[in-house]
């Protein structure tokens, strides 16, 4: 868009590590402000909320919950049959503790098949947690074309979909020595001139 507006391009510098930095929006702030540090299990998304947390089944599996709205948290109190709850969405930090008791309870009386029947269409923000067997076999990973076969191969897809220049793959990474011949003739190269 740059280039468009006044002619010129610009570099672009994108670091892996300042994408992370950004992503403390939750907490970084507050240290910012005070320099406090978060106590873990204590902050919104690492352990204080019942309704932000990983639950197992009965059966060693796990469901992620992500249920910070009200109106989500009430739909999954109303489909684990404990209604009881709903009032209890954002209460203080000692019976928080209690409800993560109680939902785990819930939890452990089914099995991850079970549960996800439960939850398949509630507007509740659970997920189940998928073993990279059932990950790779999932309809939006495949939808999203997030893994792409590649001759007698599967590999990852591109995360970022371009509608007029989509990615395309052109061929795998190098096998181990591949490309020896290759570097060490362009080093011998570089050594004569």
């Amino acid at each position: 868009m740059e280039r468009e507006r006044s002619g010129e391009g610009q570099y672009v510098d994108i670091s892996m590590m300042d994408g992370a930095v950004s992503w403390m929006q939750t907490f970084l702030p507050h240290f910012l402000m005070g320099g406090k540090e978060p106590s873990r299990g204590n902050m919104v998304l690492s352990g204080k909320l019942a309704c932000y947390e990983t639950y197992e089944t009965k059966d060693g599996r796990w469901f992620a919950v992500g249920a910070l709205e009200p109106k989500f948290w009430k739909n999954f109190c109303e489909k684990l049959g404990r209604l009881d709850l709903i009032e209890q969405h954002r209460a203080s930090s000692d019976v928080q503790r209690r409800v993560k008791h109680e939902v785990q309870s819930e939890f452990y009386k089914r099995d991850f098949l079970e549960w996800q029947n439960v939850f398949l269409d509630a507007d509740a923000c659970v997920t189940p947690v998928l073993t990279l067997d059932e990950m790779v076999d999932d309809p939006q990973i495949n939808d999203r074309q997030m893994i792409l076969p590649y001759g007698a191969m599967k590999t990852i897809g591109f995360p970022i979909k371009l509608s007029r220049t989509p990615a395309k793959l052109k061929e795998l990474a190098p096998k181990l020595g591949q490309h020896n011949q290759e570097v060490l003739a362009a080093q011998e190269q570089l050594r004569e001139t």
